[in-house]
């Protein structure tokens, strides 16, 4: 349906309202603009990897977790629990910037990685309680996987060395 607004009208912008009979909304949703113009957009999908977190002295200590990859989060976030349980320690506190600007600060510390037979060593957070779990791009590229987003699953990429 066609939204009703003078000054919007005047700007010469069409805006309309989400509208679905779709079987699978929340994943595809229609934008109806009225006159007979729609617009059909695919939500992207969300990739869940379970992870094997090892400490690098010790690769033998390790935890499975199942983790959220991440393409747009740079570091993972791992809870720190789960990073002390397997006897990973800090090597430092840093601040970190998020999306509305606010800063947090974190312990950070090295995980030894290993997902389908890859293991990579990478930089990770210590989560507190209310912290998302992550798998970030620096992870994911040291370990040689990106996130395909037709399939929405990890696919082996070439390692550069450049």
């Amino acid at each position: 349906m066609l939204v009703q607004d003078p000054a919007i009208e005047e700007a010469g912008v069409l805006v309309g309202r989400v509208t679905s009979s779709n079987p699978w909304w929340p994943f595809t949703r229609h934008f109806d603009f009225g006159l007979g113009l729609r617009y059909t957009s695919a939500v992207m999908g969300i990739t869940y990897v379970t992870v094997s977190i090892a400490n690098p002295a010790t690769p033998t200590r390790l935890r499975r977790k199942k983790l959220l990859a991440d393409s747009g989060a740079l570091y993972s976030i791992i809870l720190k629990e789960v990073l002390k349980a397997v006897g990973i320690k800090p090597y430092g506190r840093e601040t970190f910037t998020l999306a509305d600007g606010s800063g947090i600060q974190r312990d950070v510390g090295t995980a030894f990685l290993r997902i389908n037979g890859r293991k990579a060593p990478s930089p990770v957070i210590f989560g507190e309680k209310n912290d998302g779990a992550l798998l970030g791009v620096i992870a994911l590229e040291s370990l040689g996987f990106s996130i395909d987003p037709r399939t929405g699953k990890l696919k082996p990429t070439p390692l550069f060395l450049i």
